[in-house]
């Protein structure tokens, strides 16, 4: 299916009509699926430099970032799971949310991968962080960027809550920020799962605003 390695099937196509004809049909097949080839990258405020170095030396097509690390600290491997009692979850969150907006600003991403990925063993956000949610949403509005509404949590943690936290969400549609949902798929079976049900949310949230 791609032009780049026709060259591959020049001896077959010209073995016989029947192979050249099929060929050329396959050659003029087209689909409604257009591919976009990127990656999501961990964020980490002291790489700057070297995620800058590596997304110079391809053609991306776009470059997700995303937080799995807080000053070292990996959160979300679920052979190290942690208990919220065991941390002051406001000091947690406010770090993890400054290095969010720092991710933001840095202007090396196309968007924001599951920006709720702290809460993955269960630790939601106690505190009230509008005020970090409204910063975040208006520089992602600023630098033309999306954010993820992502089922992973659900999908490979259990997570009872889908997407965004309501108080989140709520700041990334008043700020008019391109929302996109993935599903953060760890193994083919779970692609695409759960997408609807969290446009259904999407929707519901527009309408109650």
């Amino acid at each position: 299916m791609f032009q780049e390695c026709q060259s591959l099937y020049t001896e077959m196509a010209e073995y016989n009509a029947y192979q050249g004809s099929w060929f050329e049909k396959k050659k003029k097949e087209t689909f409604p699926v257009k591919l976009k080839f990127g990656l999501e990258v961990c964020y980490s405020p002291e790489h700057e430099k070297d995620i800058e170095k590596i997304k110079s030396l391809y053609s991306f097509d776009f470059l997700a970032g995303s937080i799995h690390f807080i000053d070292g600290w990996a959160f979300s491997h679920l052979k190290q799971r942690w208990d919220k009692k065991d941390y002051d979850l406001k000091k947690l969150y406010t770090r993890y949310y400054e290095i969010m907006y720092k991710l933001v600003q840095s202007k090396l991403f196309s968007g924001l991968s599951h920006p709720n990925s702290l809460q993955c063993f269960g630790a939601y956000p106690e505190e009230d962080f509008s005020k970090e949610y409204d910063n975040i949403a208006c520089a992602l509005k600023a630098n033309a960027m999306y954010v993820e509404e992502s089922s992973g949590l659900a999908i490979n943690y259990d997570d009872k809550e889908l997407g965004m936290n309501k108080e989140m969400l709520k700041y990334m549609q008043l700020h008019d920020v391109s929302i996109i949902t993935a599903s953060d798929a760890h193994y083919p079976k779970d692609v695409g799962k759960l997408i609807p049900e969290m446009n259904v949310l999407l929707s519901k949230e527009i309408k109650r605003m």
